[in-house]
Order: structure tokens, then sequence, then C-alpha cells
């Protein structure tokens, strides 16, 4: 549970501020950033797998949770990236305006105006790499597997316990496995069905 809250939190964070930053300002070398952002999509995972276990060993990031989820999730792209930046463009600049007027800085703005209008997204973006973590086996098999979570645990059984005599353990093991997943979207459901009207705040 604590693997995948903190590696879903991290690149989210990193994914917006670069958002932010990107459709927010206009420096030339931030266009720039797209095509950093499409280069990394196109690039095979598997390509870059042995060189980044290397790295990672060297620099002691392997079998180490605290600097995998602060230094090896320090990242940002992906369809996030798009998703994000596209709402931010999407909001009027009489927000921000209005904040300039009334003598909101640039941390205020961000923190203030930016994210509670974006925090729908924001939301619904995590529990989706929540989701996505919680369900992976194969990062934690690979770069944390002295700390297996729940999701390398099914791997194993799934893997190990080959006969149909088990199956009542399968079963049970799944069930464990799907109930945090229900939980997290019983509690965020309001805020992930909810509509976000922008031009609410907005006066012609």
């Amino acid at each position: 549970l604590i693997y995948s809250l903190c590696s879903a939190a991290t690149p989210i964070v990193v994914t917006y501020l670069m958002a932010y930053v990107r459709n927010m300002y206009d420096f030339k070398f931030l266009k720039y950033i797209d095509g950093l952002v499409y280069v990394m999509m196109a690039l095979p995972v598997f390509g870059t797998l042995a060189s980044s276990i290397q790295v990672f060993k060297f620099f002691g990031i392997h079998n180490n949770f605290p600097a995998f989820v602060l230094i090896a999730r320090f990242t940002f792209g992906g369809m996030n990236y798009f998703i994000i930046g596209t709402m931010i463009k999407s909001i009027p600049k009489a927000f921000t305006e209005a904040a300039e007027i009334d003598g909101a800085g640039e941390l205020q703005k961000l923190f203030m105006v930016m994210i509670p209008l974006t925090m729908g997204v924001i939301m619904t973006l995590y529990v989706l790499d929540f989701i996505s973590c919680w369900n992976d086996y194969q990062v934690p098999l690979i770069y944390l597997n002295n700390m297996p979570t729940a999701a390398y645990g099914i791997y194993v059984v799934k893997n190990t316990q080959g006969d149909m005599s088990r199956i009542q353990f399968k079963l049970c093991a799944c069930f464990i496995i799907v109930l945090p997943i229900m939980v997290v979207f019983v509690i965020l459901h309001d805020r992930l069905m909810k509509g976000v009207s922008l031009s609410a705040g907005v006066k012609e």
C-alpha cells in the first residue's frame, strides 16, 4: 500500500509541475519539453532495462525503497503530461489575472488558483496511477526484489500453485488484492465523477 501510494504520487507531482511551467510561461526553450516527452514515450522500455538496473545499483537505488520512490520515480511524461497540460490551457486566464491584481505571486497562483481548479483531474490521474502501481508486479520484481508487494505475491501464487486443489486460496488472494481498489473508488467516487466548471467564476 505504501509503495503504491508513494510511487503514484511522485510522478504525478513532477508531471503537473512540468506541464504547468510548459503551458503557463512563454519561454522558447519550453517547447522542446514536448519533444522530449515524445521521445521518452517512443523509447522501448526493455531496451533500457539492463542499463537502468546497472545505474540503479551503482547509485544505491536498487532494493532501496525510499531512494527508488523519490529518485527513480522522479520523472514526468506519458499521456498524463498532455492531459494535465490540456486542462491547464483550458482554464481562462481571467482567474490568474484576477489573482495577480489581488497581489498574488507565482506560488500563490499555483497553489491557490490552478491546483484547486484542476484537482479533479489530478485526483483522477492519481487514482489511475495508484491502481497501475498496485497491480504491477514487474517493477518490484526487478528493482525491489527484496521487498515484494502484494501483486508480486499473486504472481508467485499463480506460478507456484499450478494444480486446481487450492483454487479457493487463489480466489481469496485475488479478492484481498481487489478490496483496496474498491475502497479507494468508493471514497473518491464523488470527486472523480463530479464535473468541473471553469467558467462559473468569470464575469464578462
